[in-house]
């Protein structure tokens, strides 16, 4: 299931998103990789105790990605989706920093959703974890629903004193 339909943004590039198949995903560490892309996040994910690599094949292995893609087939958006139990937990959520404001995270969000409720219907609630600070994603999540759940310190994950935060969304 994936949804190809233009963003309607004035100046908004088409993005497409859809589920990573295993040929997209070179392309996605790539993307991951870049430095602007790596350093968005509070703790770069280069820092972390798994590589990026390790990363995008574990996550695809255990769950799938959604990865959204421009016009030439480049990726401009990420976020893994790990599910157990009647939980979806979703990470790596980033969006190319020169395309943020442009609703993609939004509808990569929508469609994560809407894949999740019908592929796996058993599926109660969708969570995503962030970090104190990152103002646009909190209110991109309290947009859609999501409610904060938890405040705890992750040091694999933050810098020491940010802590990470749990949003989730109960979608039954």
């Amino acid at each position: 299931m994936s949804s190809d339909s233009n963003v309607s943004t004035i100046n908004q590039p088409p993005i497409s998103i859809s589920i990573a198949e295993e040929k997209d995903l070179e392309n996605l560490i790539i993307y991951l990789s870049q430095k602007e892309v790596d350093n968005a996040f509070v703790k770069p994910l280069s820092e972390r105790p798994i590589s990026i690599r390790d990363r995008v094949f574990r996550d695809f292995k255990e769950g799938f990605w959604l990865i959204g893609k421009d016009e030439e087939e480049n990726v401009i958006a990420s976020l893994a989706i790990i599910y157990h139990d009647y939980t979806a937990e979703c990470s790596t959520f980033s969006i190319s920093p020169l395309l943020r404001g442009r609703h993609i995270g939004t509808k990569i969000l929508i469609e994560a959703e809407m894949i999740l409720q019908s592929m796996f219907p058993e599926i109660h609630m969708i969570v995503i974890d962030s970090w104190e600070g990152n103002t646009p994603v909190k209110k991109l999540v309290e947009k859609l629903d999501y409610k904060e759940i938890n405040r705890y310190v992750d040091t694999r994950k933050r810098p020491q004193g940010v802590k990470t935060i749990t949003y989730g969304k109960d979608i039954k």
